[in-house]
């Protein structure tokens, strides 16, 4: 449950220093309360706004892609999504990626890695492109853990979120000392994997187990229907998928590389 914050930790949200903070509450332009002289913000609506400042910059920008095309580019609005053959596995991501170590390695999970594209791209700057989802959570229908989305040409998403509640036993044994990164709060979670998410035009999102598009899909529930995504995306869950082998199972990021590279350009896109 969200509570009432100050300025200092409303500007850690925000990216901001506090006075940067302050004045845009003194101007209207977050939502806030001054309450006995101080500055005092719902935590809640904060995360709410930020999101939404989020959507209307990815609006924007999509709309002066669009002029831009308009005045000067030829084509690109019939530009197609190009074939994924067998050819792009093993080169499209950096050796260097945590997919790619062994399992000792995974603690060093840093950043996520967006990679640019020119080919793939609709007129609006939107990638269109194939999606390989994995989630890690604490047993059989318990609440998520951790999840991974990677692309063929590149991209790696991962994030680990809190997760309440006694931990499964097997879970604590084989997932937990493999999660390689800090865990962040759901609100969070649901920021960082809407700003990757809306990159992508209609992406093929694959994963080889149901319960993984239900936490894939339970990420886009806000608070209400203006707050959650409206995102379009296609699913694919493959079945006899024991020929995926990770380098680090029971991680979500090298199991969803595990995936990509065993059934990448295997099905219709």
């Amino acid at each position: 449950m969200y509570e009432r914050i100050r300025a200092t930790r409303a500007a850690e949200i925000l990216g901001v220093d506090v006075r940067s903070v302050q004045r845009l509450a003194q101007r209207a332009k977050i939502p806030a309360a001054r309450v006995g002289g101080v500055w005092t913000f719902d935590e809640a609506q904060l995360r709410a706004w930020l999101t939404q400042q989020e959507i209307e910059t990815c609006r924007r920008a999509a709309e002066a892609e669009v002029a831009s095309s308009r005045r000067g580019a030829t084509g690109a609005a019939n530009r197609r999504l190009q074939p994924l053959g067998h050819g792009s596995v093993g080169n499209s991501v950096d050796h260097a990626s945590p997919c790619r170590q062994p399992a000792s390695a995974i603690g060093g999970m840093g950043e996520n890695k967006t990679v640019p594209r020119r080919h793939n791209e609709t007129a609006q700057g939107e990638r269109m492109t194939t999606l390989y989802l994995d989630t890690e959570f604490n047993g059989f229908k318990g609440p998520l853990i951790s999840m991974a989305l990677v692309s063929p040409e590149g991209d790696e998403w991962y994030q680990v979120v809190e997760c309440e509640g006694e931990i499964d036993p097997w879970v604590a044994e084989n997932v937990m000392p493999k999660l390689g990164k800090a865990a962040i709060s759901k609100a969070e979670f649901r920021v960082r994997l809407h700003k990757f998410i809306r990159q992508f035009d209609d992406p093929l999102i694959v994963c080889d187990w149901h319960a993984d598009l239900m936490h894939f899909f339970e990420a886009f529930h806000g608070a209400d229907y203006r707050d959650s995504l409206d995102f379009r995306c296609r699913t694919l869950l493959l079945s006899g998928a024991s020929d995926v082998r990770p380098i680090a199972p029971h991680n979500a990021l090298s199991d969803a590389c595990a995936l990509r590279d065993c059934f990448d350009g295997r099905h219709p896109i």
